[in-house]
Protein backbone atom coordinates (compact mmCIF):
# COMPACT_ATOMS: atom_id res chain seq x y z
CA UNK A 1 0.00 0.00 0.00
CA UNK A 2 1.17 3.46 -0.85
CA UNK A 3 1.48 5.60 1.88
CA UNK A 4 2.00 9.24 2.31
CA UNK A 5 0.67 13.17 1.51
CA UNK A 6 -1.24 13.40 -1.79
CA UNK A 7 -0.22 15.88 -4.21
CA UNK A 8 -2.40 19.35 -3.73
CA UNK A 9 -4.72 18.63 -6.75
CA UNK A 10 -5.42 15.15 -6.16
CA UNK A 11 -8.98 13.98 -4.82
CA UNK A 12 -10.06 12.32 -1.49
CA UNK A 13 -13.07 9.62 -1.64
CA UNK A 14 -14.90 9.41 1.30
CA UNK A 15 -17.22 6.37 2.27
CA UNK A 16 -19.61 5.91 4.90
CA UNK A 17 -20.16 2.09 5.34
CA UNK A 18 -22.66 0.02 7.77
CA UNK A 19 -22.65 -3.70 7.71
CA UNK A 20 -22.45 -4.04 3.87
CA UNK A 21 -19.10 -5.76 3.30
CA UNK A 22 -19.81 -7.62 -0.33
CA UNK A 23 -21.02 -4.63 -1.66
CA UNK A 24 -18.38 -2.22 0.10
CA UNK A 25 -15.84 -4.60 -2.00
CA UNK A 26 -17.13 -4.00 -5.18
CA UNK A 27 -17.26 -0.37 -4.51
CA UNK A 28 -13.68 -0.58 -3.82
CA UNK A 29 -12.85 -2.82 -6.91
CA UNK A 30 -14.36 -0.33 -9.01
CA UNK A 31 -12.33 2.61 -7.63
CA UNK A 32 -8.99 0.40 -8.28
CA UNK A 33 -9.68 0.71 -12.16
CA UNK A 34 -9.90 4.65 -12.39
CA UNK A 35 -8.55 6.31 -15.36
CA UNK A 36 -6.50 8.38 -13.16
CA UNK A 37 -4.11 7.04 -9.91
CA UNK A 38 -3.78 10.13 -7.73
CA UNK A 39 -6.31 10.09 -5.04
CA UNK A 40 -7.36 8.74 -1.52
CA UNK A 41 -9.81 6.54 -0.40
CA UNK A 42 -11.43 7.14 3.35
CA UNK A 43 -13.57 4.53 4.51
CA UNK A 44 -15.60 5.92 7.66
CA UNK A 45 -16.73 2.35 9.55
CA UNK A 46 -20.04 3.12 11.51
CA UNK A 47 -20.04 0.49 13.89
CA UNK A 48 -20.00 -2.10 11.79
CA UNK A 49 -20.83 -5.87 12.79
CA UNK A 50 -20.39 -7.87 9.80
CA UNK A 51 -16.47 -8.30 9.95
CA UNK A 52 -16.28 -4.59 7.72
CA UNK A 53 -12.94 -3.73 9.80
CA UNK A 54 -11.26 -6.68 9.37
CA UNK A 55 -11.89 -7.03 6.31
CA UNK A 56 -11.03 -3.41 5.75
CA UNK A 57 -7.76 -4.30 6.83
CA UNK A 58 -6.96 -6.90 5.01
CA UNK A 59 -7.90 -4.95 1.45
CA UNK A 60 -5.77 -2.37 2.82
CA UNK A 61 -2.55 -4.75 2.91
CA UNK A 62 -2.89 -5.71 -0.79
CA UNK A 63 -4.92 -3.50 -2.56
CA UNK A 64 -3.39 -0.29 -5.00
CA UNK A 65 -5.70 2.03 -3.39
CA UNK A 66 -4.05 4.90 -1.30
CA UNK A 67 -6.59 3.92 1.79
CA UNK A 68 -7.38 4.89 5.36
CA UNK A 69 -9.75 3.17 7.43
CA UNK A 70 -11.35 5.43 9.87
CA UNK A 71 -13.85 3.78 12.94
CA UNK A 72 -16.40 5.22 15.03
CA UNK A 73 -19.40 4.05 16.77
CA UNK A 74 -22.33 3.72 14.69
CA UNK A 75 -23.86 7.21 14.25
CA UNK A 76 -25.10 8.13 10.76
CA UNK A 77 -23.37 9.27 7.80
CA UNK A 78 -23.60 13.47 8.96
CA UNK A 79 -20.73 12.54 11.68
CA UNK A 80 -18.85 9.55 9.60
CA UNK A 81 -18.17 12.40 6.61
CA UNK A 82 -17.45 14.89 8.84
CA UNK A 83 -14.89 12.71 10.79
CA UNK A 84 -13.53 11.70 7.43
CA UNK A 85 -13.27 15.40 5.77
CA UNK A 86 -11.57 16.07 8.67
CA UNK A 87 -8.56 14.20 8.28
CA UNK A 88 -8.55 13.89 4.54
CA UNK A 89 -5.21 15.44 3.39
CA UNK A 90 -6.51 16.60 -0.18
CA UNK A 91 -7.98 20.30 -1.63
CA UNK A 92 -10.84 17.87 -2.66
CA UNK A 93 -13.31 15.49 -2.16
CA UNK A 94 -15.66 13.45 -3.37
CA UNK A 95 -18.19 11.74 -1.58
CA UNK A 96 -19.94 8.46 -3.10
CA UNK A 97 -21.92 5.60 -1.26
CA UNK A 98 -20.97 2.12 -0.23
CA UNK A 99 -23.24 0.56 -2.84
CA UNK A 100 -21.86 3.25 -5.26
CA UNK A 101 -19.78 1.80 -8.01
CA UNK A 102 -17.79 4.55 -10.12
CA UNK A 103 -17.50 4.30 -13.68
CA UNK A 104 -13.89 4.27 -14.93
CA UNK A 105 -13.67 8.32 -15.82
CA UNK A 106 -15.79 9.20 -12.60
CA UNK A 107 -12.73 10.82 -10.75
CA UNK A 108 -11.28 12.34 -14.17
CA UNK A 109 -14.58 13.82 -14.67
CA UNK A 110 -14.58 15.69 -11.00
CA UNK A 111 -10.96 16.39 -11.14
CA UNK A 112 -11.48 18.11 -14.65
CA UNK A 113 -14.23 19.92 -13.18
CA UNK A 114 -12.85 21.79 -10.48
CA UNK A 115 -9.71 22.36 -12.89
CA UNK A 116 -12.26 24.40 -14.46
CA UNK A 117 -13.84 25.51 -11.49
CA UNK A 118 -10.99 26.77 -9.33
CA UNK A 119 -13.45 29.02 -6.99
CA UNK A 120 -14.35 27.39 -3.01
CA UNK A 121 -17.82 27.64 -4.36
CA UNK A 122 -18.02 25.03 -7.21
CA UNK A 123 -19.59 21.54 -6.12
CA UNK A 124 -19.84 19.03 -9.05
CA UNK A 125 -23.12 16.61 -8.73
CA UNK A 126 -22.38 13.31 -11.14
CA UNK A 127 -25.20 11.35 -12.39
CA UNK A 128 -25.49 8.45 -10.52
CA UNK A 129 -28.36 5.43 -12.51
CA UNK A 130 -29.48 1.72 -11.36
CA UNK A 131 -26.81 -0.40 -12.04
CA UNK A 132 -27.59 -3.02 -14.23
CA UNK A 133 -24.84 -5.64 -13.65
CA UNK A 134 -24.74 -6.44 -10.16
CA UNK A 135 -28.80 -6.50 -9.96
CA UNK A 136 -32.04 -6.86 -11.49
CA UNK A 137 -33.63 -3.86 -12.45
CA UNK A 138 -37.28 -4.50 -11.57
CA UNK A 139 -40.32 -2.35 -13.34
CA UNK A 140 -41.00 -0.99 -9.22
CA UNK A 141 -37.01 0.28 -9.46
CA UNK A 142 -36.88 1.83 -12.72
CA UNK A 143 -40.21 3.52 -11.67
CA UNK A 144 -38.99 4.49 -8.37
CA UNK A 145 -35.81 6.17 -9.71
CA UNK A 146 -37.62 9.37 -10.91
CA UNK A 147 -39.25 9.11 -7.28
CA UNK A 148 -35.94 8.83 -5.21
CA UNK A 149 -34.06 11.11 -7.17
CA UNK A 150 -34.39 13.75 -9.77
CA UNK A 151 -31.82 12.42 -12.07
CA UNK A 152 -33.82 12.89 -15.34
CA UNK A 153 -35.04 15.85 -15.59
CA UNK A 154 -31.12 17.30 -14.96
CA UNK A 155 -30.12 15.39 -18.06
CA UNK A 156 -32.47 17.38 -19.98
CA UNK A 157 -31.38 20.70 -18.61
CA UNK A 158 -32.48 21.43 -14.99
CA UNK A 159 -30.48 23.50 -13.16
CA UNK A 160 -29.92 21.69 -9.66
CA UNK A 161 -30.65 23.28 -6.81
CA UNK A 162 -30.06 22.70 -3.31
CA UNK A 163 -33.04 19.78 -4.05
CA UNK A 164 -30.65 17.89 -5.85
CA UNK A 165 -27.49 17.94 -3.14
CA UNK A 166 -27.16 13.94 -3.30
CA UNK A 167 -24.25 12.87 -1.80
CA UNK A 168 -23.93 9.30 -3.65
CA UNK A 169 -21.94 11.33 -6.49
CA UNK A 170 -20.67 14.90 -4.74
CA UNK A 171 -17.12 16.68 -5.33
CA UNK A 172 -16.27 20.26 -3.43
CA UNK A 173 -13.15 21.87 -2.08
CA UNK A 174 -12.75 20.14 1.23
CA UNK A 175 -12.00 23.02 2.91
CA UNK A 176 -16.12 24.12 1.97
CA UNK A 177 -17.33 21.42 3.93
CA UNK A 178 -14.74 21.22 6.40
CA UNK A 179 -16.05 24.89 7.82
CA UNK A 180 -19.23 24.34 7.11
CA UNK A 181 -19.93 20.46 8.01
CA UNK A 182 -22.57 18.44 8.00
CA UNK A 183 -25.45 18.97 11.18
CA UNK A 184 -24.25 16.08 13.20
CA UNK A 185 -28.30 15.95 14.73
CA UNK A 186 -29.18 14.31 11.26
CA UNK A 187 -28.32 10.25 12.87
CA UNK A 188 -29.85 8.80 9.80
CA UNK A 189 -28.84 8.70 5.69
CA UNK A 190 -32.27 11.33 5.15
CA UNK A 191 -32.39 14.51 4.62
CA UNK A 192 -28.60 15.43 5.96
CA UNK A 193 -27.67 15.87 2.60
CA UNK A 194 -30.28 18.36 1.52
CA UNK A 195 -29.86 20.19 4.79
CA UNK A 196 -26.26 21.15 4.18
CA UNK A 197 -27.02 22.08 -0.07
CA UNK A 198 -29.70 24.02 1.24
CA UNK A 199 -27.60 25.87 4.01
CA UNK A 200 -24.73 26.47 1.39
CA UNK A 201 -27.04 27.22 -1.45
CA UNK A 202 -29.29 29.51 0.22
CA UNK A 203 -25.96 31.73 2.07
CA UNK A 204 -24.37 31.95 -1.49
CA UNK A 205 -21.75 29.76 -0.04
CA UNK A 206 -21.97 26.71 -2.74
CA UNK A 207 -22.50 26.73 -6.75
CA UNK A 208 -24.12 23.34 -8.07
CA UNK A 209 -23.04 22.38 -11.41
CA UNK A 210 -24.75 18.60 -12.90
CA UNK A 211 -21.88 16.58 -14.71
CA UNK A 212 -23.52 14.09 -16.60
CA UNK A 213 -20.11 12.72 -17.77
CA UNK A 214 -18.93 11.74 -14.13
CA UNK A 215 -20.98 8.49 -14.07
CA UNK A 216 -21.68 5.95 -11.28
CA UNK A 217 -24.45 3.25 -11.12
CA UNK A 218 -25.95 2.26 -7.46
CA UNK A 219 -26.31 -0.82 -6.26
CA UNK A 220 -29.23 -1.37 -3.64
CA UNK A 221 -31.80 -3.72 -4.76
CA UNK A 222 -35.56 -2.10 -3.88
CA UNK A 223 -39.05 -3.45 -3.05
CA UNK A 224 -42.08 -1.24 -2.12
CA UNK A 225 -42.27 -2.53 1.21
CA UNK A 226 -39.14 -1.65 1.42
CA UNK A 227 -39.36 2.01 -0.45
CA UNK A 228 -42.31 2.31 1.74
CA UNK A 229 -40.26 2.10 4.72
CA UNK A 230 -38.05 4.48 3.13
CA UNK A 231 -39.90 6.97 2.54
CA UNK A 232 -40.91 6.79 6.23
CA UNK A 233 -37.34 7.30 6.95
CA UNK A 234 -37.71 10.34 4.75
CA UNK A 235 -41.38 11.84 6.27
CA UNK A 236 -39.40 12.00 10.02
CA UNK A 237 -35.94 13.51 8.89
CA UNK A 238 -37.90 15.89 6.48
CA UNK A 239 -39.74 17.24 10.05
CA UNK A 240 -36.55 17.47 11.47
CA UNK A 241 -35.04 19.53 8.57
CA UNK A 242 -38.11 21.81 8.78
CA UNK A 243 -37.61 22.54 12.27
CA UNK A 244 -34.71 23.85 11.69
CA UNK A 245 -34.89 25.94 8.42
CA UNK A 246 -39.06 26.75 8.70
CA UNK A 247 -38.48 28.82 6.03
CA UNK A 248 -37.70 26.09 3.76
CA UNK A 249 -40.89 24.62 4.56
CA UNK A 250 -43.82 24.59 1.12
CA UNK A 251 -47.24 25.82 1.84
CA UNK A 252 -49.19 22.11 1.18
CA UNK A 253 -50.89 21.89 -1.90
CA UNK A 254 -54.69 21.45 -1.80
CA UNK A 255 -55.24 19.66 -5.12
CA UNK A 256 -56.93 16.63 -4.85
CA UNK A 257 -53.74 13.96 -4.57
CA UNK A 258 -52.51 15.83 -2.04
CA UNK A 259 -55.83 15.99 -0.12
CA UNK A 260 -55.90 12.06 -0.99
CA UNK A 261 -52.18 11.50 0.45
CA UNK A 262 -53.14 13.74 3.69
CA UNK A 263 -56.61 12.13 4.64
CA UNK A 264 -54.76 8.44 4.38
CA UNK A 265 -51.98 9.87 6.50
CA UNK A 266 -54.41 10.69 9.31
CA UNK A 267 -55.71 7.29 8.58
CA UNK A 268 -53.19 4.63 9.72
CA UNK A 269 -55.16 1.76 9.48
CA UNK A 270 -56.63 2.60 5.97
CA UNK A 271 -53.22 3.04 4.81
CA UNK A 272 -51.82 -0.19 6.13
CA UNK A 273 -54.36 -2.01 4.36
CA UNK A 274 -54.07 -0.12 1.28
CA UNK A 275 -50.27 -0.86 1.68
CA UNK A 276 -50.51 -4.28 1.38
CA UNK A 277 -52.90 -4.36 -1.66
CA UNK A 278 -50.67 -2.89 -3.70
CA UNK A 279 -47.87 -4.31 -2.79
CA UNK A 280 -49.90 -7.86 -3.84
CA UNK A 281 -51.47 -6.46 -6.82
CA UNK A 282 -47.37 -5.47 -7.53
CA UNK A 283 -47.22 -8.40 -9.30
CA UNK A 284 -49.83 -7.33 -11.95
CA UNK A 285 -49.69 -3.75 -11.96
CA UNK A 286 -47.15 -1.53 -13.60
CA UNK A 287 -46.33 1.17 -10.90
CA UNK A 288 -48.25 4.72 -10.78
CA UNK A 289 -50.27 7.12 -9.36
CA UNK A 290 -51.27 4.56 -6.89
CA UNK A 291 -48.07 3.38 -5.70
CA UNK A 292 -47.28 7.04 -5.25
CA UNK A 293 -50.11 8.18 -3.30
CA UNK A 294 -49.04 5.28 -0.93
CA UNK A 295 -45.46 5.92 -0.65
CA UNK A 296 -46.38 9.47 -0.52
CA UNK A 297 -48.68 8.82 2.30
CA UNK A 298 -46.61 7.26 4.30
CA UNK A 299 -43.97 10.31 4.63
CA UNK A 300 -46.24 12.53 5.01
CA UNK A 301 -47.76 10.06 8.14
CA UNK A 302 -44.19 10.18 9.71
CA UNK A 303 -43.69 13.89 9.07
CA UNK A 304 -46.76 14.10 10.99
CA UNK A 305 -46.16 12.16 13.47
CA UNK A 306 -42.62 13.27 14.56
CA UNK A 307 -44.66 16.81 15.73
CA UNK A 308 -44.02 16.93 19.41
Amino acid sequence: MTTGISQANAITVVIQTFNRLPILRLCLQYLEAQTVTDFDVIVVNDGSTDGTEEALIEIQKCSPLRLRILSQQNAGPARGRNFAIGNATTNLCLLIGDDILASPGLLEAHLRFHRENPNRAAVGLGWTKWDQLHQDVTPFMQWYEEIQFDYGRLTFGLDPTWHHFYTSNLSFKTDLVRTNPFDERFKRAAWEDIELGYRLITEDKAHLTFLREALATHVHPTTFLQAVKRMQTLGSSEHQFHQIWPAARNNLATDTKTKICAFLAIHPLLLESLTLTVDRLSRFLRPGKLHAAVLRSHQLRRYLESHP
